[in-house]
């Protein structure tokens, strides 16, 4: 399991969520919880889709779909009727159609996207795959590296080019802060190691 700070990248829809640590979420229906961002804010029409309404409260992208989360770097991700995932913009407009089974919101440019054989991999804003959907999980770019899972279970970092530049072989990462970051070993001891890779603190 990784252990990143979920919340802070990848906002939660109108609906509570239970949060994964690979950057995504299952939505808890029947609750109640209005979440903003950008200016724009989130809210459940009278027809149960999901839509925007700016800070004034105009609605500026009607209520059409079953989910959606709250904007991140003047993107965000919705659900259609398929239970798929794609990309809006502010306007409404679709950059990507929804064919992800699960999605993270952007980050430093790039968002997690989950295939239909449930291999992660990273779109950019226009919603090309330029990191192949290979990995079994994977969490959000921080400080230009982001975890990722391989078929072991072991964790390790890719940059954004896809190259794996930290081996996987820790059992939970971090995300990267000022250079560093927090992993566990197969004890569960924690250590602090650099964008190298290399153990600094034990």
């Amino acid at each position: 399991m990784v252990m990143v700070a979920v919340a802070s990248v990848f906002a939660p829809a109108t609906a509570s969520a239970q949060w994964f640590d690979d950057g995504s979420f299952d939505i808890l229906k029947n609750a109640n919880v209005v979440m903003s961002s950008e200016g724009l804010e989130i809210f459940k029409g009278d027809n149960g889709l999901y839509g925007y309404k700016d800070e004034s409260g105009k609605i500026v992208i009607a209520c059409q779909w079953k989910d959606a989360t709250v904007f991140r770097e003047g993107l965000a991700l919705v659900k259609d009727d398929s239970g798929k995932w794609g990309i809006i913009d502010k306007k409404g407009k679709q950059v990507t159609p929804c064919k992800w089974n699960r999605a993270a919101s952007f980050s430093e440019q790039l968002a997690a996207v989950q295939d239909d054989h449930d291999k992660w991999g990273f779109i950019d804003k226009k919603g090309k795959l330029v990191i192949p959907c290979k990995w079994n999980r994977a969490a959000s770019f921080s400080e230009q590296l982001a975890a990722v899972q391989d078929d072991h279970g072991k964790w390790g970092y890719i940059n954004k080019k896809g190259k794996l530049v930290i081996p996987c072989k820790w059992n939970s990462t971090y995300s990267f802060k000022k250079g560093k970051a927090k992993v566990t070993d197969d004890n569960g001891k924690f250590h602090i190691i650099n964008k190298a890779g290399k153990v600094v603190k034990k």
